[in-house]
């Protein structure tokens, strides 16, 4: 039997979210963000989500730069399928 850790309670996420938000939202009091947490394959549920919104901005770490391929599965999933404008934006290297 293998064992395996219970993935991140959604409460837990959501105060993570809330807290890397909080500065923006300050900062741009203008732009109306919808955050939600899912439980679904990452690209799935951010493809799911789009249906409803006007622009959906996905993060991307660029870790594949020595092969060429500067987005990951998810963000070109997102780019591929999304029902909205889509934004792919990198990690911050600071």
């Amino acid at each position: 039997m293998m064992w395996r850790s219970e993935p991140h309670e959604p409460a837990r996420a959501e105060a993570w979210l809330s807290e890397a938000l909080a500065g923006w939202q300050e900062k741009f009091p203008e732009v109306i963000v919808h955050s939600a947490v899912i439980r679904d394959h990452p690209t799935a549920g951010l493809i799911s989500e789009s249906l409803n919104q006007d622009l959906l901005i996905v993060g991307s770490h660029g870790q594949h730069a020595w092969t060429g391929t500067l987005l990951g599965s998810v963000s070109q999933g997102v780019l591929h399928h999304a029902s909205c404008p889509a934004a792919v934006v990198p990690a911050s290297t600071d």
